[in-house]
């Protein structure tokens, strides 16, 4: 597939606003909505509906602390000015630090003319620097067999994506939005795991989360509907998940899986999942690391890896989420 940044491909950068910053001060934006809260709009230099990929937006070197719990939005029409209820790109629920870049990746089929950096509440909007990229889709000139991001499109056979992956990639994700600017960091080593039964005390669901690949976690075969979920502590915006495969037994066990998300403990009776993906597909190497990617935007508290078959197995798993640049 096409490379982004090669000399076919026509993503740019298409609007960007600085704040002035004399002797250290920064520039405050307090445009604020009844409706709405406390929110900044770009408008995209451009009469025509555009593809977002990315916004990148700089935080405060003074109290960045204010750029918390914000949303991406786009727009066809001007919300100051239209009715039009948006497309969500994302909700970032982190805090930025001060002085830090966050990168964030919408959906696929995000289009509009208008982006909007939104708080609710009467909390500060306060950030230095939003750029907006984008990609005329109009200008592709190839065709793929599978959906993805921004007009490209993953072949089912490539294994060498124009997003850096971790681990082989080939026909695991189909256009995560994501590319290989971002750092992910893994955030569920050592963090409490539950599963609904383990087949011994040797396949115990801690080893999923110790960082030992030698070591795994192997669901009794008489359970129907084996899970395993972790607690991450706190709630985070998921990017998507690492699995390594067990690496002296049974490979094709890791197969046919649904990975979720939760903001309450999944086995609560009012806990409602949000999915990250699905992978109908089957590992058959022994010891492979498989990269799987949200094919939305979700975020939560607890990831959840559940089979409607007996024998699920793993010897890690990791879950993906951005830093902070």
């Amino acid at each position: 597939m096409d490379d982004p940044q090669s000399a076919g491909s026509t993503a740019q950068l298409c609007a960007s606003y600085t704040g002035a910053m004399p002797d250290g001060a920064t520039e405050r934006i307090l445009c604020t909505s009844p409706q709405r809260g406390r929110y900044f709009q770009v408008t995209l230099s451009s009469t025509e509906t555009l593809t977002l990929c990315e916004v990148q937006v700089l935080s405060s070197y003074y109290e960045g602390e204010r750029l918390v719990d914000f949303y991406v939005e786009v727009f066809a029409e001007n919300p100051e000015t239209a009715q039009d209820p948006g497309v969500l790109c994302y909700h970032y629920t982190d805090a930025v630090p001060g002085g830090a870049t966050v990168t964030i990746h919408c959906p696929q089929t995000t289009n509009g003319r208008y982006v909007q950096i939104r708080k609710t509440g009467n909390t500060n909007l306060q950030l230095c620097e939003v750029q907006v990229l984008v990609l005329r889709t109009n200008d592709i000139n190839c065709t793929f067999d599978a959906d993805g991001i921004c007009g490209y499109q993953q072949l089912t056979n490539d294994n060498y994506d124009w997003f850096r992956g971790i681990g082989r990639t080939a026909s695991i994700a189909t256009g995560p939005y994501r590319d290989h600017t971002t750092e992910l960091v893994n955030v569920a080593r050592d963090k409490p795991v539950t599963a609904n039964n383990r087949l011994s005390s040797a396949y115990h669901e801690m080893n999923a989360v110790d960082g030992d690949n030698q070591k795994c976690f192997t669901s009794d075969e008489t359970e129907a509907a084996p899970y395993l979920f972790v607690d991450l502590l706190r709630k985070y915006p998921v990017v998507g998940v690492v699995l390594t495969n067990r690496h002296d037994c049974c490979p094709t066990r890791l197969t046919n899986y649904v990975i979720e998300v939760f903001d309450d403990i999944p086995t609560a009776s009012s806990a409602t999942a949000e999915t990250c993906a699905t992978f109908a597909g089957s590992s058959s190497v022994l010891g492979e690391v498989l990269t799987v990617y949200c094919t939305q935007a979700v975020s939560g508290r607890y990831v959840k890896i559940s089979k409607p078959a007996p024998s699920l197995q793993m010897c890690e798993l990791e879950v993906l989420v951005m830093k902070p640049q």
